[in-house]
């Protein structure tokens, strides 16, 4: 048996490095690799290049899948699905069919599931993304989100997190910068503050199999020629200045 912390005092709260927090969730949400769970599937809806799908039964998960032919197919309300444990979050089958989950809702109850990470009391790290798909509902954000891992998603440098698409995250929506943070207990388990609002993310998922991610804010191909000729006028000019003064 893994033991995370080997000196910890009995009784005491389970607590995982924060490096070893993707590697070691994954191997414990899937420690029964291959296992299957029969569930049915309570809801689903489309959501941008995802289906946002509930299952019941054998398993109880809010997951993200892939919007392909298959998994639409797969996806139907009321449908009997297989829920396999192999990689993370899982994948669903039925009829020699399969669709590979490519993400988590409800992030409170996968944290829950994990040991409890070792960092401080309320980590924050600054998260960058752009804006992949609204609806009125949720909005899909692609970027950096580097305390994903904390509840098992690999690839914080190219996620996508799921928000409400209202007033409690208007200004995360239209925004590119932030700050991410993690509270290892209670309600919510990551808050993106930018601008007035902190917002609660509801979700991360791999971003849709294909794409290409966006440019962060501030990269120079994302700024345009524009936006560079000043500056590159002004260092001109100084160097002309002092090669004159030099001569």
């Amino acid at each position: 048996m893994l033991s995370v912390m080997p000196t910890a005092r009995p009784g005491a709260p389970r607590r995982l490095p924060l490096a070893l927090a993707p590697a070691l969730g994954a191997a414990l949400l899937a420690s029964a690799a291959g296992a299957a769970s029969e569930a049915f599937v309570r809801s689903s809806r489309p959501l941008g290049p995802y289906v946002e799908v509930q299952l019941t039964g054998g398993v109880e998960h809010a997951l993200l899948a892939p919007a392909s032919e298959v998994c639409a197919r797969m996806l139907r309300p009321e449908a009997r699905v297989s829920f396999v444990w192999r990689g993370f979050p899982g994948r669903m089958e039925t009829g020699g069919e399969r669709c590979e989950a490519a993400g988590i809702l409800v992030l409170e109850t996968w944290r829950d599931r994990l040991p409890r990470p070792r960092v401080p009391a309320l980590p924050r790290k600054t998260a960058r993304w752009q804006l992949l798909h609204r609806d009125g509902r949720l909005a899909l954000l692609r970027g950096r989100f580097p305390l994903a891992p904390l509840v098992g998603m690999a690839g914080a440098h190219d996620l996508v997190a799921v928000v409400a698409d209202d007033e409690t995250c208007r200004d995360v929506v239209e925004g590119q910068e932030g700050s991410l943070e993690y509270h290892a207990a209670g309600r919510v388990a990551y808050r993106l503050a930018a601008g007035a609002t902190r917002g609660h993310v509801l979700g991360y998922a791999r971003p849709p199999s294909g794409s290409r991610p966006g440019r962060s804010p501030g990269h120079p191909a994302s700024l345009g020629f524009a936006s560079l000729r000043a500056p590159l006028a002004r260092r001109l000019r100084a160097w002309a200045w002092g090669w004159g003064r030099v001569r």
